[in-house]
């Protein structure tokens, strides 16, 4: 005994052209038929999300089927399973096909070599095959669009899903992520977490479908980004903050791989962001929000010291004052410090030694960072103000510098 529901589509060569297409889905259990011996011309993911059964490759080789498990099915490739008769299994299946298929193959989201995958958690999965239910209805004008969209989503749930992978994510990228900004190469990464270079590239490839340089590369690029948008940090401190002691060589990568040159993004991107750039990921659950004024907000709006009471007007010029000496007090300790810098600019200056130092430049930004979490100020803001003041220090540094070698050479 056993039950199906299931549908398929035939998505227009327009639909195609967006990468992805669903070709089918479909929802199954019970002591289910045996599918095959066949070949399809096709990619079709199936989930198997409870119950016990079999699947035989092109190697013939008859292998135990155990929950949960994905079991890819990838064209050209002659394939015979099903579900044991006595226990059956729950089953979710997907057919698809596109030319991003090739694209998600290479980077290890598709699976032809391993066409039996043990998963962690099947509640992903099975949520994005959902969604495609729900599309499925019929006369649903936007089927082809929303069942494509949900199959990009299907493959990045069924990657997730992985038994081999850590909820936390795989420990190696991990480590990469917080070496990025660092001076490294692919060798003295690979050392770092105790492997050869060659073990490296492949267990890199194997999480994130790329080599460990390209996945460097990308986490370097889009913390550039944000510096350059976010900040008024000379190209050339952007470049040591990310790992690149040659800015003619950073900016150069940049623009290969961004399509355009560090300055000229900034120009586009750049932004004064009001209360310093936050590092803290909203929760879907509780976006921001804007909230409407309503007539008491707006007439608030408008209100000037002579509409408020007395004593709340007293308050409010108490507490200005206090504003205006913190202020005249902050005025005073940063004219002290560029006092400081000054003179260390022409102490470096008289040694050769050069402008900037990325390496103080991380620890005082770890130690801003640490102070303002302690002192209840955004940590994003802290670290806006310490750029500002380091873009600057470095500038004077670098007029220092010239100015020192012009008398030199004079």
């Amino acid at each position: 005994m056993y039950h199906t529901w299931m549908r398929f589509f035939t998505p227009s060569p327009l639909h195609h052209r967006l990468g992805l297409v669903c070709l089918g889905v479909g929802l199954q259990h019970g002591a289910l038929p045996t599918v095959g011996p066949r070949t399809l011309d096709h990619h079709v993911a199936v989930v198997i999300n409870s119950g016990s059964g079999w699947f035989t490759g092109p190697d013939g080789r008859r292998i135990p089927v155990t929950t949960p498990s994905l079991i890819w099915l990838t064209p050209g490739t002659p394939h015979h399973y099903g579900a044991d008769p006595g226990t059956g299994w729950d089953e979710s299946f997907v057919d698809f096909t596109g030319p991003a298929t090739a694209t998600y193959t290479e980077l290890g989201y598709i699976e032809p070599d391993r066409p039996l995958v043990p998963l962690a958690d099947t509640a992903g999965p099975r949520a994005a095959i959902g969604r495609i239910v729900r599309a499925a209805r019929r006369g649903n004008p936007l089927l082809e669009v929303e069942t494509g969209a949900a199959v990009h989503e299907l493959l990045v749930a069924l990657r997730r899903a992985r038994a081999d992978v850590s909820p936390d994510g795989d420990p190696v990228l991990q480590a990469l992520a917080r070496d990025a900004f660092q001076p490294l190469s692919v060798a003295e990464h690979a050392a770092r977490n105790g492997m050869t270079p060659a073990e490296l590239r492949t267990a890199v490839r194997r999480s994130a479908g790329c080599s460990p340089k390209d996945y460097l590369l990308g986490i370097r690029l889009g913390r550039a980004k944000e510096l350059l948008a976010a900040t008024e940090l000379p190209v050339a401190a952007v470049a040591r903050r990310v790992g690149y002691d040659d800015p003619a060589y950073f900016s150069r990568l940049f623009a290969r791989r961004v399509g355009t040159a560090p300055v000229r993004f900034r120009e586009q991107q750049g932004r004064n962001v009001p209360g310093g750039w936050s590092d803290q990921v909203p929760d879907p659950g509780n976006p921001p929000t804007i909230t409407p004024l309503g007539p008491v907000g707006l007439s608030s709006l408008t209100m000037t010291t002579r509409d408020i009471d007395e004593s709340v007007n007293a308050e409010l010029t108490r507490l200005r004052e206090s504003i205006d000496n913190i202020d005249a007090a902050v005025v005073h300790m940063l004219a002290e410090r560029f006092k400081c810098t000054q003179q260390v600019g022409h102490l470096k200056a008289a040694h050769q030694l050069p402008p900037a130092d990325p390496a103080r430049e991380s620890r005082q930004i770890a130690r801003l960072r640490q102070l303002a979490e302690s002192a209840h100020l955004d940590p994003a803001f802290a670290e806006k103000l310490l750029n500002f003041i380091v873009a600057e220090v470095i500038r004077h540094h670098e007029r220092i510098a010239e100015e020192s070698a012009t008398n030199g050479e004079a």
